[in-house]
C-alpha cells in the first residue's frame, strides 16, 4: 500500500511541475518486445527463452529547456517465457524435449528523465523506474509447434514489479520516430510457491527489449 501512494506522489510531483515546462508533448506508441526470466534453474537441461509479445499505450511528455524533459507513460506489454526441458527416450535413447510456454500481461506507468544528445532534439535518451502490475498469465504446452491447453497462472506471478528503463528515441520526423527500450527487472517477478522443482531459489527477475513507434503532438 505505501508503494502505490509513493506512485501517487510521483506522479502529482511531475503534473506540478509542468508549470515550469516550455513545451508538453502528447503521444502514444507500438511495438514488439522480446522478454525472458533470470533465474537459478534447479535442472540444468532446462532452458528458459525468450517470449515475443507487443506493447502500445499513451505518453506524455515535458521539456523543460532545449534539451531536459520528463516522461510519463501508461502501456500495456506482453510479456512471458518459453522452457525447454531435454530429455533421452528411453526406448530409442534419442534426444527429445519437452515445451512450455507462459504468457502474461502487463500494465506499466515508466517515469522517465529524458536528455536530448543533440540541438535539434531528435536523439534523446532516457532514464528511470518502471512500475509494472500483472493483469493476467497463462501456461501452455508446445507440440509439433502448436499451442495446446491453458491454465490460469497468475497466482504465480508477483503482482507488482519495479524495473529499472533505459530507452534510447530517434525523431526522424517532427512528429514520428523510432524507440528502443531495455527493462532491468529490480524485484521478483514470482512467487517463492511457484519456483518450486524448476528453480533453485527465487531470483527471478523479468528482463525485456522492446522496439517500436513512437508520435507526439505539442500542446
Amino acid at each position: 500500500m505505501k508503494l502505490r501512494y509513493f506512485i501517487v506522489v510521483l506522479v502529482f510531483l511531475a503534473l506540478g511541475s509542468s508549470s515550469f515546462a516550455q513545451e508538453f508533448r502528447l503521444g502514444g506508441k507500438i511495438g514488439v518486445t522480446g522478454n525472458w526470466i533470470t533465474g537459478s534453474l534447479v535442472d540444468r537441461g532446462t532452458r528458459v527463452i525468450p517470449h515475443t509479445g507487443i506493447n502500445g499505450g499513451f505518453t506524455a511528455e515535458m521539456v523543460f529547456d532545449d534539451n531536459i524533459s520528463v516522461a510519463a507513460e501508461i502501456l500495456y506489454s506482453g510479456k512471458g517465457y518459453t522452457d525447454i526441458t531435454d530429455y533421452i527416450k528411453p526406448e530409442d535413447l534419442t534426444k527429445a524435449s519437452n515445451l512450455y510456454g507462459v504468457n502474461c500481461g502487463y500494465l506499466q506507468i515508466p517515469l522517465l528523465f529524458g536528455y536530448s544528445v543533440d540541438n535539434e532534439n531528435k536523439l534523446t535518451l532516457f532514464l528511470g523506474p518502471e512500475f509494472g502490475f500483472a493483469l493476467h498469465a497463462s501456461q501452455y504446452d508446445i507440440v509439433d509447434g502448436k499451442k495446446l491447453g491453458s491454465v490460469d497462472v497468475k497466482d504465480w506471478f508477483a503482482p507488482f514489479n519495479l524495473a529499472l528503463a533505459l530507452q534510447a528515441r530517434y525523431m526522424f520526423l517532427e512528429n514520428l520516430g523510432v524507440e528502443v527500450k531495455f527493462d532491468w527487472g529490480l524485484t521478483r517477478t514470482l512467487k517463492d510457491e511457484a519456483i518450486k522443482g524448476l528453480f533453485i531459489r527465487n531470483n527471478t527477475h523479468n528482463m525485456g527489449v522492446q522496439l517500436g513507434l513512437v508520435f507526439n503532438f505539442e500542446l
